[in-house]
């Protein structure tokens, strides 16, 4: 029976093993071809290095996250990204220079990459052109192999880019759907998930897509504009993000990977309006400071609401007249107030005041202003008017 991390290698014998041994034969240094999830495909059939990074690979048939972690903080993972072909990577800390180079299929789509480790002999001239050759020699090999498992999800990838069409054709669509709903609970929610403040080249998506899988892997995960589209299911009335995505949510907040979740929908085919719910609250939830990291749409409905009629209404017309009259501490106080919901200690601790400074505050708008601290509809108005404001860039 295959390890676990046995399932990604491609079996001895394909043409890719003949490609990888004949390229060490030529440059005299061991090679290892992984994918774009930094799984272990193949490697050239020679003895264990003193690389502790290649043997790190070998016995695990993987690149654990905090060796990925270490790739991106010594911007190997930017200097790849932002080669063509082959790029040299060196660091400080790893004894041996390595030279890594991607391998593209036919249409320009990169199915994984090659490292080259200089543990047996330095880099000699017209090397990188060697490896470059034997990249797109490796490209062609795995385009053809069927047991090449990647090109699955390309597709699967390119089907969700169909599903997301303003206008999908459903009756094409309707087998994969199937497929695709299989195992699904009633209550399905989209979230997205931006990548780029923990890795900006954005080449960790795959394998970002692949982690996130394994740590909740009752859901869907896809590459879509650059971003990672979840797709997750519930029978419960609602989606709880602290319990029921746990393993997410401290993921993200470790990594400061952000991500907006839509409403609640039962139909597949209502994927489009609710990705765009979620990338809204994504959009809003980062223009906020605050130790959130999943942002749900919900939490931003009067804002999108206020954006979305801001071109075609005199949004300023919503006003309660009250907020024009306030100077800037009353201003932040009332606003504090209110997002806390008249919670005296939360509001006392952000303006870092007393509680017998906040009650003479208060006591002076209600004077002033003549404010009913009981009437719902004029804290609501009140509250409606800082979000016009803030809509309008006022604020």
């Amino acid at each position: 029976m295959k390890k676990e991390h046995d399932t990604h290698r491609l079996e001895p014998g394909t043409g890719v093993y003949h490609i990888l041994n004949r390229a060490y034969r030529q440059l005299g240094n061991p090679i290892a071809l992984i994918d774009t999830s930094y799984n272990l495909l193949a490697s050239t059939q020679n003895p264990v290095t003193d690389d502790a990074l290649w043997n790190e690979l070998l016995e695990k048939g993987m690149f654990p996250h905090e060796t990925v972690d270490f790739f991106n903080r010594a911007h190997f993972i930017q200097a790849v990204a932002e080669s063509d072909v082959v790029a040299l990577l060196r660091e400080s800390s790893v004894p041996y220079d390595r030279a890594c180079g991607k391998i593209f299929d036919g249409s320009g789509i990169q199915l994984g990459s090659i490292a080259v480790v200089a543990c047996r002999k330095p880099f000699a001239q017209g090397d990188f052109a060697l490896i470059e050759t034997f990249c797109a020699q490796l490209g062609r090999e795995m385009q053809e192999n069927p047991s090449y498992h990647i090109r699955e999800r390309v597709f699967h990838d390119a089907f969700i880019s169909e599903l997301l069409d303003p206008h999908p054709n459903k009756a094409r669509l309707c087998g994969q759907v199937e497929a695709l709903c299989r195992n699904l609970k009633s209550n399905l929610y989209v979230a997205v998930a931006d990548i780029s403040q923990y890795e900006h080249t954005l080449s960790h998506l795959a394998y970002l897509r692949d982690l996130f899988a394994s740590l909740q892997n009752d859901f869907k995960y896809f590459i879509y504009l650059n971003n990672i589209v979840m797709l997750f299911s519930t029978d419960a009335p609602l989606l709880r993000v602290h319990t029921d995505l746990q393993a997410l949510d401290a993921f993200f907040l470790r990594y400061h990977i952000f991500a907006g979740l839509s409403d609640s929908f039962q139909d597949v085919f209502a994927l489009r309006g609710a990705y765009r719910q979620a990338m809204a609250a994504l959009n809003h939830g980062m223009c906020r400071a605050g130790p959130r990291r999943i942002f749900k749409y919900d939490d931003f409905r009067l804002d999108c609401f206020l954006d979305s009629i801001k071109d075609t209404t005199e949004v300023q017309g919503l006003c309660n007249p009250i907020v024009a009259l306030l100077d800037s501490e009353e201003s932040l106080l009332l606003q504090t107030y209110l997002l806390h919901a008249k919670n005296t200690r939360r509001t006392c601790e952000q303006l870092g005041i007393s509680r017998e400074t906040l009650r003479r505050r208060l006591r002076r708008l209600q004077e002033t202003y003549e404010i009913d601290w009981d009437d719902g509809n004029l804290l609501l108005s009140l509250a409606i008017s800082f979000k016009a404001l803030a809509c309008m860039g006022e604020q």
